[in-house]
């Protein structure tokens, strides 16, 4: 069925299942978080591929997949260099064609005002086409908890306002389910 043998079949089936028919039935995405370690990047991944997997109309440059800090440098860079320090010109390339974004690590780093500015202006984005793409997201923290890694602004509150109405968060239950094994533990 295309879900890699190494990690806990029945674990991440239960959890992909749940996790594609909440995106189908309330048009949202994902917000997974929880303890590091515990396979939410590898969920994430997952999600990813079994789209794919289960509707081959979409392809893999619908997608953008990255850290938040690395997403946010990149439309920084991008932004500098071709479009004149104009971030929303540098947000709309990056998001152009793209269907499903999948950001790993949100408020794993403290922002300064222009990342947080194109970081509010992403999300912003999102939301404003969000019949058109699905934001999924990974943390180590709930979403109330981001709050101070964006430096309690303004942009924090319009961040995670937006949030709220784009991915259902799920927590990540402490369970690593990239080490868990199906086999039953074996006696000596």
């Amino acid at each position: 069925d295309g879900t890699p043998s190494l990690i806990h079949q029945n674990a991440i089936k239960d959890l992909l299942n749940k996790a594609l028919k909440a995106v189908s039935d309330r048009q949202k995405g994902y917000y997974f978080y929880g303890t590091p370690g515990s396979g939410k990047t590898t969920f994430m991944q997952l999600t990813a591929y079994q789209l794919m997997l289960q509707n081959p109309n979409i392809q893999a440059d619908e997608i953008l997949f990255g850290t938040e800090a690395k997403i946010v440098a990149k439309i920084f860079e991008l932004s500098k260099e071709e479009f004149d320090w104009n971030f929303q010109l540098g947000i709309n390339h990056i998001l152009k064609k793209k269907r499903f974004i999948f950001i790993d690590e949100m408020g794993a780093s403290l922002f300064r005002e222009r990342e947080l500015e194109i970081l509010d202006l992403l999300i912003h984005a999102i939301d404003e086409d969000k019949h058109e793409i699905r934001l999924f997201a990974t943390s180590n923290r709930k979403l109330e908890e981001l709050k101070p890694q964006y430096l309690n602004g303004d942009a924090a509150e319009r961040i995670l306002s937006r949030l709220y109405g784009l991915i259902l968060p799920r927590p990540s239950d402490s369970i690593d389910y990239r080490r868990i094994s199906d086999q039953p533990a074996k006696t000596r």
